[in-house]
């Protein structure tokens, strides 16, 4: 089974919208959601975790340490295509970023971690538990943990994001005093008898 996991410190919920991630309104169990093409987001001490069923949540995770300003603990574990991904980012870049597939080492940046001591090339198992040195955050803890949903940035968001007496007057324009593509919301057909 491939996943993700990116460990973003001292973060909460509230944070993702910063980088573009809100509440979808729906939670799932850790198993369904490491199943799952869409990523979810725990709480636990020491910041915010964010699963998936897919290894593309653990990339791209330098822009979230400078949004932030948090350090990023970022695993991808892979045993389909036999590859494996351990990073770690701060505000400050990649303190490092190591990918190994068919136990080869493909790409490795920066200097090893204490806590990477006695692993000479990522595996399944070798990666999770770095990961789990890194962060305090064990994979098998998360199984029955309810995560919460995570959807994309939306238009609505940003309308949403706008003065109540703005949406209340139904002024749908962007920042720029433009009309929205969408404009207002559709209004149910009237039925003529």
């Amino acid at each position: 089974m491939a996943f993700g996991l990116v460990m973003i410190e001292g973060a909460g919920l509230a944070d993702l919208a910063r980088v573009g991630l809100h509440d979808a309104g729906t939670t799932a169990p850790g198993h369904e959601v490491l199943a799952s093409d869409d990523p979810g987001a725990l709480e636990v001490a020491g910041g915010l975790l964010i699963a998936q069923g897919r290894t593309d949540v653990s990339q791209e995770n330098h822009g979230v340490a400078l949004a932030l300003g948090s350090r990023v603990v970022a695993a991808a574990v892979d045993p389909r295509d036999n590859t494996y991904l351990l990073s770690v980012y701060d505000d400050t870049g990649v303190r490092r970023h190591q990918v190994d597939t068919l136990g080869e080492r493909g790409v490795g940046a920066g200097d090893p971690l204490p806590e990477e001591e006695g692993v000479e090339r990522l595996d399944a198992e070798s990666t999770v538990r770095i990961f789990e040195r890194l962060t305090g955050v064990s994979v098998a803890d998360l199984q029955d943990a309810q995560f919460t949903m995570l959807r994309p940035r939306q238009e609505h968001d940003e309308v949403s994001g706008r003065p109540w007496i703005k949406r209340l007057l139904g002024l749908h324009s962007d920042r720029q005093g433009l009309a929205d593509n969408d404009g207002p919301p559709p209004q149910p057909p009237h039925l003529h008898a």
